[in-house]
């Protein structure tokens, strides 16, 4: 039996507010687990997203209002219309472009939001240059960094191969390609036509974890960790002490507040974690999480609502492999396609 949440003696009603609507099912779907009505609103059409069973309704605000600086007012009153008309309790922004949007027009806001990073936060965690600085401030483990610009000297820099270029602000391996020598990087920085500035940072082996985490001013209220498998539909959920004791050190130095899901590596020649990086989001892993115990977003409108500190919440178990019934794996893989509704609802 699905337990409800509830506000007085009514369902809790949730926007779910994204400009990434592939982040969107995923979310969707955990707290439609936790019992909460779940409406949703994106930048883009959603496919089948009004096929979801757990969306009870669903709506598109146009791409020219999702500007944080000349429309941003626009894009509250467009949210203050859905609150009025599906009487909202509280917003939840899946991404990190949803989140500066919401955390910058809160206060026009018709409705509570999920406690958000601040804008310094965000400077520091969503650009992996000012990831790896901070990092070296605070002295905490980063691997060996450069950044590059178009026309710097390779040669200045100092290089030792084999590298990883990454471009600053993109997620899910975007942009990110090893190289093994000069030449090869030379060759390929030669025929780049994407944007700049990059960083070069040094690839070692190594088995990467992701933590996905939720934290109020720096403290630690939930988390599960798993070791990183990309186009697996099943999860290791682990749990290395030593990662836990630096993720809460990073948390507490930058204060951090909200929902992220953060990379380390553990270097396999001598067993030492080194951060790589930090999503400001859900993580790709999340939709795992209920099936230990852990339900970041329910936890998260829990802090927005309840208004009062909530236990720290582990996984129920630290070392299972978790695999994703056939419903979840369409979620997971396509955001919900127009035959998702054919198939039986597992977890």
């Amino acid at each position: 039996m699905v337990s409800r949440q509830e506000v007085g003696n009514k369902t809790t009603r949730v926007l779910m507010v994204t400009a990434v609507p592939s982040l969107a099912a995923p979310v969707a779907r955990n707290l439609a687990y936790a019992g909460y009505s779940v409406n949703l609103v994106s930048k883009e059409h959603l496919v089948g997203a009004r096929f979801f069973p757990f969306v009870s309704r669903y709506k598109t605000i146009p791409a020219l209002y999702w500007d944080p600086l000349d429309k941003k007012l626009l894009f509250a009153e467009r949210l203050n219309q859905l609150i009025n008309k599906w009487k909202i309790d509280v917003l939840l922004p899946v991404d990190i472009i949803s989140s500066i949007l919401v955390y910058k027009v809160r206060s026009n806001l018709k409705a509570a939001t999920v406690p958000l990073f601040n804008d310094s936060q965000r400077i520091y965690f969503s650009n992996k240059w000012n990831f790896h600085c901070f990092l070296e401030k605070e002295g905490l483990p980063s691997p060996k960094t450069h950044y590059y610009t178009s026309g710097d000297s390779l040669e200045q820099l100092q290089l030792s191969f084999p590298l990883l270029i990454k471009p600053l602000d993109k997620a899910q391996g975007v942009g990110i390609a090893k190289f093994d020598s000069y030449a090869e990087l030379n060759k390929a920085l030669q025929e780049r036509t994407e944007s700049y500035p990059l960083i070069f940072q040094q690839y070692f082996p190594g088995i990467d974890y992701v933590v996905g985490i939720l934290a109020d001013h720096g403290k630690l209220l939930a988390w599960v960790m798993s070791i990183y498998n990309p186009g697996s539909n099943m999860r290791h959920i682990v749990s290395e002490e030593k990662i836990l004791e630096l993720t809460r050190a990073v948390i507490k130095k930058m204060a951090f507040t909200g929902v992220a899901a953060i990379d380390v590596r553990r270097d396999t020649r001598d067993d030492k974690f080194y951060f790589l990086e930090t999503n400001l989001r859900f993580g790709g892993s999340s939709i795992y999480y209920p099936k230990v115990g852990v339900n970041l977003g329910a936890l998260w409108i829990d802090m927005a609502l309840n208004k009062k500190e909530i236990p720290l919440t582990c996984p129920s178990c630290t070392d299972a492999y978790i695999q994703l019934g056939v419903y979840d794996r369409v979620i997971r893989k396509f955001g919900g396609p127009l035959f998702a509704h054919h198939f039986s609802f597992t977890r």
